[in-house]
């Protein structure tokens, strides 16, 4: 529902713009103000995820009568005071009239679900013609809105653990390597400091003695809410800190993440035979599972928001070796499960056979 430029653009000097970013979900009763008038999340615009939420603000924007005036020169020519553009889930606002009169339109949110790029509008100057479309993605789609680069952070010396963050931040990738002439755990905690031992890992990959390994989590990352820790432990899922023979580097950037949008996990919290990851439609892109069995046994996905009955066909099955770990992985673009997602363990391939409770579940998703 972007609006054609011709409809509101003059072509003469420099529009004011402003930006709204919108991080998250905004609550019922969240508010905008833009050029003075305030718009109300619930209310005035709606949305299930940010994208929509970004879209419900632009068409209201740009459907708003009240804020029609007429201008001072052509009293019978009504003008919109600003109009309104998405990308994603950024909006942007830009005066109708180029100069620098934009400057002083009014920018403010009354939730940190919606960040302004500042008070008021800026940019508006006098001036010549300008390519307008050129200069309104630009700014959309500047560095500064939503593809910073990322950074990363390593170990000096070998370690035994690296506090890779301390708050929210998304994770991209994880390369590590252990000196050990015997196999470990490395593990990823949400965590803003070293959690204790006992402590459940989010991700814990087996690593052979004297190798390397990564854990890549691809364009979009995956969001660490407190932090984000990583260390070794001689037990799989639960913490038990190892000997300082690891190396760790992490590239991540810190919330907030507006594009691409980052993607969500859910983890076992204890050793089981099954997991539902998330009961509804969502977008899968890959699946960590350890089994802690020493027997090899089967690896089981369901598009369903409970796991199946025995003897049910797996829409996905590997083998998974004897205390080993086997991974799935559906790439940048992923795979859509519309009933939902759920994992298992089997004795039996493709169809379901419920294992022990000797597995440990990690997957990468996005809600739909």
């Amino acid at each position: 529902m972007n609006p054609g430029l011709g409809d509101y653009y003059r072509n003469s000097g420099q529009p004011a713009r402003g930006k709204i970013t919108i991080v998250s979900l905004p609550t019922a009763g969240d508010t905008i103000e833009i050029a003075g008038t305030t718009y109300t999340f619930g209310t005035d615009f709606i949305g299930a995820s940010r994208n929509e939420v970004a879209e419900s603000l632009t068409a209201v924007v740009n459907s708003d009568r009240s804020r029609i005036h007429l201008t001072p020169t052509v009293p019978a020519d009504p003008v919109r005071l600003v109009y309104a553009l998405f990308f994603g889930s950024v909006v942007a606002i830009v005066a109708c009239e180029p100069g620098d009169a934009g400057n002083s339109l009014t920018l403010a949110s009354s939730t940190s679900a919606m960040v302004v790029s500042g008070a008021t509008l800026s940019g508006g100057a006098e001036g010549a013609l300008l390519t307008v479309l050129n200069d309104i993605l630009s700014f959309l789609m500047s560095p500064s809105a939503f593809v910073a680069p990322a950074v990363y952070t390593t170990t000096p010396a070998l370690a035994n653990g690296l506090q890779v963050t301390t708050s929210a931040a998304v994770l991209y990738k994880l390369t590590y390597y252990n000196a050990n002439v015997a196999e470990q755990f490395v593990q990823l905690h949400n965590a803003a400091s070293e959690p204790i031992d006992t402590t459940p890992a989010a991700f814990s990959p087996k690593v052979s003695p004297e190798l390397s390994g990564q854990l890549d989590f691809g364009p979009s990352g995956v969001v660490f809410s407190n932090g984000i820790y990583v260390c070794n432990s001689t037990t799989a899922l639960e913490k038990t800190i190892g000997l300082a023979d690891c190396q760790f580097t992490a590239v991540y950037r810190q919330m907030p993440v507006v594009y691409p949008t980052p993607a969500g996990f859910e983890a076992s919290t204890a050793l089981e035979a099954s997991h539902v990851i998330y009961a509804g439609d969502a977008i899968l892109y890959g699946l960590l599972a350890v089994s802690t069995n020493i027997a090899e046994q089967n690896i089981l996905i369901f598009d369903s928001a409970t796991v199946p009955v025995d003897t049910t066909m797996a829409t996905f099955a590997k083998v998974v070796g004897g205390e080993s770990n086997v991974e799935f992985d559906f790439g940048a673009a992923g795979v859509r499960c519309p009933h939902g997602i759920a994992v298992c363990n089997s004795t039996t391939i493709p169809t379901k056979t419920i294992g022990a409770a000797d597995c440990a579940f990690v997957a990468v998703y996005r809600a739909v």
